[in-house]
């Protein structure tokens, strides 16, 4: 189930985006779920978006 989040920053393009998903405690703004879903791997963008990912941390269950 998709849930919607209003005026958030999205890791992946860094723009306040009006709706989108949490992956742990980082919002993507469902353009860019498009855009990642889409990306062939082995290809530039497709890195790019490996990096923009690896901002996401899972939370600690201690915090």
């Amino acid at each position: 189930m998709k849930k919607l989040y209003k005026g958030k920053t999205c890791v992946v393009c860094e723009e306040e985006k009006e709706d989108g998903m949490y992956v742990y405690t980082a919002f993507i703004c469902w353009e860019c779920e498009r855009e990642i879903v889409q990306t062939e791997p082995g290809t530039e963008k497709y890195e790019q978006l490996v990096k923009k990912l690896g901002k996401i941390r899972k939370p600690s269950v201690f915090s």
